[in-house]
């Protein structure tokens, strides 16, 4: 059998499964502090409760980044807030806890400007096309069910020239 190869950049790597909120927070300020960045991140509720999984890589070259989980009706404020530090999202999930819609969302510093978008399957596919209309692509995705509808989440950011189903699948 082969020897496995890395990606190029990728030193190292750290992961989390089915962790509690608790857990998962410990986990990703010591994974800041030893200079990996998230790189995927997942988020199911069970019993009212987000349990994460991620990925966190350690690259040759360190990016600046933040994890955050607004609170509830301050999403827009911590985007604004955000962006005016010149951080740029890169990942996002909604959920359910405690019947209110929630987020949780990886910032990247000095990173090409995103769209963050969130609605129903009709809006979120709209944002798409208009997206591919003006030159964009989606580079992030996921959905949840809230227990009576799904919920959609879709960053858009410039196209980088990697073909479509190669982000996707």
């Amino acid at each position: 059998r082969p020897p496995t190869v890395t990606e190029k950049g990728i030193l190292d790597y750290a992961e989390i499964h089915h962790a509690d909120e608790q857990r998962f927070d410990a986990w990703i300020a010591q994974v800041q502090k030893d200079g990996l960045r998230p790189v995927s991140l997942s988020i199911q509720v069970v019993k009212d409760a987000p349990r994460y999984t991620a990925v966190a890589v350690k690259e040759e070259k360190k990016r600046i980044w933040e994890f955050r989980r607004p609170e509830p009706g301050m999403e827009l404020a911590q985007i604004d807030d955000m962006r005016g530090k010149n951080y740029s999202a890169v990942m996002q999930n909604p959920y359910t806890q405690a019947g209110k819609h929630r987020s949780a969302l990886v910032w990247l510093w000095n990173a090409p400007a995103t769209g963050i978008w969130t609605g129903d399957k009709q809006f979120v596919g709209h944002q798409i096309a208009e997206a591919v209309a003006d030159k964009a692509r989606p580079i992030y995705r996921c959905a949840t069910y809230e227990g009576d509808r799904i919920v959609y989440s879709i960053l858009i950011g410039p196209d980088d020239g990697i073909p479509m189903n190669d982000v996707i699948n």
